[in-house]
């Protein structure tokens, strides 16, 4: 009797290969990768509408007083951040964490500006290597 076991690795024709070392994430116009999630960057036109949205805040801070100070997001800011909302600049999503006296502006994806459209302002969201982890259910 001829079990499974028993059959050699080394069939005439092996099938497909799995090619995902291959790929690779690519920026299309519109579309920005999340950072640091499969060594993604964001989109040069996503870095684009984030200094353009924080020069425009900045511009505005420097008339009225209490507006918080905002700047682009780094490696360095991992960690716990209160969530201050969302922006569509050019086409691309921008999630505002605030972090002490400071708002950190991230490019995000489309799938990450619907989750957090069901946050609230004032929520506790956790920052890794760019992707934002939100309280609630998790797969």
């Amino acid at each position: 009797m001829l079990l499974p076991g028993h059959v050699p690795d080394h069939l005439e024709h092996p099938g497909a290969q799995p090619d995902d070392g291959l790929r690779r994430g690519l920026a299309r116009p519109g579309v920005a990768a999340v950072v640091g999630r499969a060594g993604l960057a964001p989109a040069s036109s996503a870095l684009e509408a984030v200094d353009k949205y924080i020069a425009e805040r900045e511009e505005k801070r420097l008339k009225i007083f209490d507006i918080p100070k905002h700047r682009r997001y780094n490696e360095d800011d991992s960690g716990a951040a209160i969530y201050a909302g969302s922006r569509q600049i050019d086409g691309h999503s921008l999630a505002l964490l605030k972090r002490g006296e400071e708002v950190i502006v991230l490019p995000i994806d489309e799938a990450s500006a619907r989750r957090m459209k069901r946050l609230a302002l004032g929520d506790p969201v956790t920052v890794t290597k760019g992707s934002i982890k939100m309280p609630g259910r998790s797969r």
